[in-house]
C-alpha cells in the first residue's frame, strides 16, 4: 500500500470519527466499544458488553445484554430486555415492560424511567435525575441525591431509599430545594427511608412514615 493509499485512509477514517456514526449489532454473542457513536441491537439478539463514549444505546425487544455504558448519551430498551448492568453519566435510562436488570441500573445526570413491570436484582441510582418505578421488584437501594422518586402500583424496595446529601452543601436549606418522594399506598418498602437532606415526602400509607430517619439539621 502507498503512502498516498495511508494517508487517504487514515482521512477518511478520521472524518468518520470525527462526523460520528451508527454501530449496527445484527448477530448474537457480538460486542462493541467505540468513541463516538450510537449503537442499535437489533431484536432478540443476545451480546456481550456493549459500551460507548460519545453516543446513545438502543436495544430493541427481547435483546439480552451483558452490560451496557455510555457517558454522553441515553440508554434506550424495549420491551422484556435482560441487562446485566446500564450505566450512563449524562443521559437517560428507559426501558419498556419487563426489564430484567440483574445489577445496578445507574445515571448521574439524567433521569430512569421504566414502564411496568420491572424486576432490577441491583441498586437503582441517580444524582440529578428522577427516578419513576411503576409496578417494579427492586433487590437492592434506590438512592437519588437532587431527584424526585415515584414508586407507584405493586413497587416493592428490598432495601433503603436514601437521599445523599448534596456534595459541597454548606447553605442553608431551602424549600424550592426540596426533590420530592411520592410513595402510592400498596408499595412495600421493607428497608429504611433515609434522608440526608430535606425532601418533600409524600406517602400516603400513614403507617410507613414510621420508616423515614432524618440525618440532618434543619439549620445547616
Amino acid at each position: 500500500m502507498t503512502n498516498r493509499t495511508l494517508t487517504l485512509s487514515s482521512m477518511l477514517l478520521i472524518s468518520s470519527l470525527l462526523g460520528g456514526c451508527v454501530v449496527h449489532i445484527g448477530g448474537s454473542g457480538e460486542g462493541v466499544s467505540t468513541l463516538l457513536g450510537n449503537v442499535d441491537v437489533s431484536e432478540g439478539k443476545q451480546v456481550g458488553h456493549i459500551s460507548t463514549v460519545n453516543g446513545s444505546i438502543e436495544l430493541a425487544n427481547n435483546v439480552t445484554a451483558t452490560d451496557i455504558s455510555t457517558v454522553n448519551g441515553s440508554i434506550d430498551m424495549g420491551e422484556h430486555v435482560t441487562v446485566g448492568t446500564a450505566s450512563t453519566v449524562n443521559g437517560d435510562i428507559e426501558a419498556g415492560t419487563g426489564l430484567l436488570s440483574k445489577g445496578a441500573l445507574t445515571t448521574v445526570n439524567g433521569d430512569i424511567e421504566l414502564e411496568a413491570p420491572s424486576t432490577l436484582q441491583g441498586d437503582v441510582e441517580t444524582v440529578n435525575g428522577d427516578i419513576n418505578l411503576p409496578d417494579s421488584t427492586v433487590s437492592g437501594n434506590v438512592i437519588t441525591t437532587s431527584g424526585d422518586i415515584t414508586l407507584t402500583g405493586s413497587t416493592a424496595i428490598a432495601q433503603d431509599i436514601v437521599y445523599e446529601r448534596p456534595r459541597g452543601k454548606s447553605w442553608l436549606w431551602h424549600s424550592d430545594d426540596k426533590p420530592v418522594l411520592s410513595i402510592s399506598k400498596g408499595v412495600l418498602v421493607n428497608g429504611r427511608i433515609v434522608l440526608h437532606r430535606p425532601v418533600d415526602v409524600r406517602i400516603e400509607d400513614p403507617a410507613m412514615q414510621d420508616k423515614v430517619e432524618i440525618h440532618y439539621h434543619s439549620g445547616e
